[in-house]
């Protein structure tokens, strides 16, 4: 199991590439923690690869999709980061959005999940627990990956962002203080660490 130091090594990897694909950074870092224990030269007996376990067929054809600058390399970390991300939030988007069945077929390959009716492996199961947000992880997930798009694409997103963290449950405070793109990152921090 990795610890967090281990993982959070990667966080500014993982801020980047969650912002720019639309998904929760704490599910990526998860997943980091789950696949690799933070181990970005990690190799699985089955061959997947680097912090993210992609295997070789996945990550050459995420890769091939574009956006990257040499040659693919699995042990990269922030390419792997990438790359894993970029894979994760089209899984999210096949599965309209169902978190627990994207992490299945990130886990066990989306053609074995679909062969299935969508009834992951039992040790599927478990992965996508041990993975899965808390619902109060995924709010302020949430909050941060909108405070991140925000700070990635210059933008305001006060409204946007307060109405979305506020349809999610978070409490008014949240979305007030995230309303300012500068320093909204440190406030989802705070806030989501509570009162010290």
């Amino acid at each position: 199991m990795a610890t967090q130091s281990q993982v959070s090594q990667y966080d500014a990897f993982i801020n980047k590439a969650a912002a720019k694909y639309g998904v929760n950074p704490s599910v990526i870092k998860s997943i980091i923690g789950a696949e690799s224990s933070g181990n970005p030269k990690a190799v699985s007996p089955k061959g997947a690869q680097g912090l993210m376990q992609l295997m070789p067929t996945t990550g050459k054809y995420v890769y091939g999709l574009g956006g990257y600058s040499g040659g693919y390399d699995p042990f990269n970390p922030e390419q792997n980061i990438d790359i894993g991300t970029r894979y994760y939030s089209e899984l999210l988007k096949r599965y309209k959005g169902d978190e627990k069945k994207a992490l299945a077929a990130y886990n066990m390959g989306p053609g074995a999940l679909d062969s299935r009716d969508g009834k992951p492996y039992d040790d599927t199961e478990a992965y996508v627990k041990k993975v899965s947000p808390s619902p109060g992880q995924a709010v302020v997930g949430a909050a941060k990956d909108n405070a991140l798009m925000s700070l990635a694409t210059g933008g305001a997103g006060g409204a946007a962002l307060t109405s979305g963290i506020n349809a999610g449950g978070a409490p008014e405070l949240l979305g007030s203080a995230l309303g300012a793109d500068s320093g909204a990152l440190g406030a989802v921090d705070a806030i989501a660490a509570g009162p010290t």
